[in-house]
């Protein structure tokens, strides 16, 4: 599943929707428009509708491939 998104406040946790319809255990960024680095948090809160990001740039318009296993 694709999603893009653009980063908020710098280090700052936030939610991203997907539509995975399972909980996805890994994402690549596949495109961002500028540099900063993505970080994966609150792992165990991650589920089959929403994944939490921290980014340490402002703005950034991201797209990401989430990754999951079909039914799980």
């Amino acid at each position: 599943q694709y999603v893009e998104f653009t980063t908020p406040t710098a280090n700052t946790e936030f939610a991203v929707d997907h539509g995975l319809v399972a909980t996805p255990f890994a994402r690549l960024v596949v495109r961002q428009d500028a540099a900063g680095q993505l970080y994966d948090v609150n792992l165990g809160g991650w589920g089959d509708e929403t994944v939490y990001f921290k980014c340490d740039a402002t703005g950034i318009l991201m797209k990401i491939l989430l990754l999951a296993n079909p039914g799980g």
